[in-house]
C-alpha cells in the first residue's frame, strides 16, 4: 500500500467542501479491541479538529452535526495514546493512481459510518514515518456518500464523455462526490453540456452551495477575464490588484506552497526579482492556489520572496482557465502586456526557465526602448 497518507492530504487540498449551515445529528461509534485507550479525533485536516472523544477499552463514540443542505464534510480519524503515539486511520478503496491501488484516508461525515473489530498497523517502505507517526487500518462501514468514492474505479474526475458521466451522475444522484468531480473539470465542457450534467443531481445536491456556484459559473463565465481590475488576497485579508497598471510588463506566478516544483523554481524566481525589481515598468506577483491559508501564510515566511504575494479568493478559484488560461498545472507563468493580454505562458519547471525568462523581459524592454 502506497502512497497512502500523502496522496489522500493532497487530494484533501484540492475537494472543496463547505461548512454545514444547518445541522442534525451523526452517531459514528466504534469498537476496536486492540486500539489503546487515548483520545480520538475527527478532522478536516492535520490542523483542524472537529470534535474528540476518549476511547476505553476501544470503544469511543460521538454525536456530531453535519450538513443538512449543503455539501457534507471530509473527515478523518487520528488517534493519540497515552504514551503520545498517533495513529491515522486509512482504508482500501477501487480508485486508481497510477495504476496502483489507492488508500483513502478520509470519507464523508454521514448516517451509517462505524468502526468494528481490530486495527492493523501498516508498514511503509516507501516513505520514513516521523517518530510516534503510525498508518493503522481498521474494518469501517461507510455511508452511501462515501461508498460511491470508494467505488470510484473508473476515476469520475477524469472522465470526459458526457454520456459517460450522465449515466454514472443517473445511478448515483445524491453524489456530492460527484458533483465535487464534476466542479474539478467543469472547464472542460460547455454551457449547455454542464446545464444537462447538474441537472442529472437530485434537489438535496441542488440545494447545496457547490452546486449553486457551478450554476452561476456556466451563466458568468463568457464574462470573466485577467484585467486590471482582477484581484486577490493578500496575507492581511485584504484585496489588491493582481496586475499594476503602469507596469508595461506583468509576470504573474501560479503556484501552491504543497507543489514541490512550484518550491524548486523560487531560487530562479528570486533572481528574477533581483534582476528586474528596480525597473518601474516590470511588475511581478505571485499568486498561491493554496486552500488553506495557513500553509500559504507558513511557505512565505519560510521562502521569504520579495514580490507582492497574494492568494486567490474562493469567488475567483471556479475562473481560473477564463483569467489565466490555467489548465491546472503548476506552476504555470504568465507574462501580461499594458493592455491586459497575455503574451506568453511557460507551463511547469525546469531548468532553463531562468534564461527563457530573462530572455523575454529583456526582449521586452529591448523593443520597449526601440519603439520610443
Amino acid at each position: 500500500m502506497k502512497k497512502i497518507f500523502f496522496y489522500s492530504l493532497l487530494l484533501l487540498l484540492i475537494i472543496g467542501c463547505s461548512e454545514p449551515k444547518s445541522s442534525k445529528i451523526v452517531r459514528i461509534a466504534g469498537n476496536l479491541k486492540n486500539l489503546p485507550d487515548g483520545t480520538i479525533n475527527v478532522i478536516t485536516d492535520v490542523t483542524k479538529i472537529i470534535d474528540s472523544t476518549k476511547t476505553k477499552n476501544g470503544k469511543f463514540e460521538f454525536s456530531l452535526p453535519v450538513a443538512e443542505n449543503n455539501m457534507p464534510l471530509l473527515v478523518e480519524f487520528q488517534h493519540i495514546d497515552s504514551v503520545g503515539n498517533k495513529r491515522f486511520f486509512i482504508y482500501d478503496s477501487k480508485q486508481k493512481y497510477r495504476n496502483g491501488k489507492v488508500s483513502l484516508s478520509y470519507f464523508y461525515l454521514e448516517e451509517g459510518v462505524g468502526l468494528n473489530g481490530e486495527i492493523e498497523e501498516i508498514k511503509t517502505t516507501s516513505i520514513k514515518l516521523p517518530n510516534k507517526v503510525k498508518f493503522v487500518t481498521a474494518p469501517i462501514k461507510f455511508g452511501k456518500q462515501t461508498k460511491v468514492m470508494f467505488e470510484d474505479s473508473l476515476g469520475f474526475s477524469s472522465i470526459t464523455k458526457i454520456d459517460d458521466l450522465k449515466r454514472l451522475i443517473k445511478l448515483h444522484p445524491y453524489s456530492y462526490y460527484y458533483l465535487d468531480g464534476l466542479r474539478k473539470q467543469v472547464s472542460r465542457f460547455s454551457n449547455s453540456q454542464m446545464i444537462t450534467l447538474l441537472n442529472q443531481f437530485d434537489g438535496d445536491v441542488k440545494k447545496s452551495s457547490t452546486w449553486l456556484t457551478l450554476s452561476e459559473y456556466v451563466e458568468n463565465r463568457n464574462t470573466k477575464k485577467l484585467d486590471f481590475n482582477t484581484v486577490m488576497e493578500t496575507r492581511n485579508g485584504s484585496e489588491a490588484n493582481v496586475l499594476t497598471e503602469n507596469a508595461s510588463l506583468n509576470m504573474v506566478i501560479l503556484w501552491a506552497s504543497w507543489c514541490a516544483p512550484c518550491r524548486k523554481e523560487i531560487p530562479q524566481l528570486k533572481k528574477i526579482s533581483s534582476q528586474f525589481s528596480n525597473n518601474p515598468r516590470f511588475s511581478m506577483v505571485s499568486i498561491s492556489l493554496d486552500e488553506n491559508k495557513q500553509h500559504w501564510l507558513k511557505a512565505l515566511d519560510k521562502e521569504q520572496m520579495p514580490w507582492k504575494q497574494l492568494l486567490i479568493t474562493k469567488e475567483t478559484r471556479i475562473y481560473a482557465k477564463e483569467l489565466f488560461e490555467f489548465d491546472g498545472s503548476i506552476p504555470t507563468t504568465l507574462f501580461v502586456d499594458k493592455e491586459g493580454k497575455i503574451v506568453k505562458k511557460f507551463v511547469g519547471y525546469d531548468e532553463s526557465s531562468l534564461r527563457e525568462f530573462e530572455k523575454l523581459i529583456n526582449n521586452h524592454f529591448k523593443t520597449q526602448k526601440n519603439d520610443l
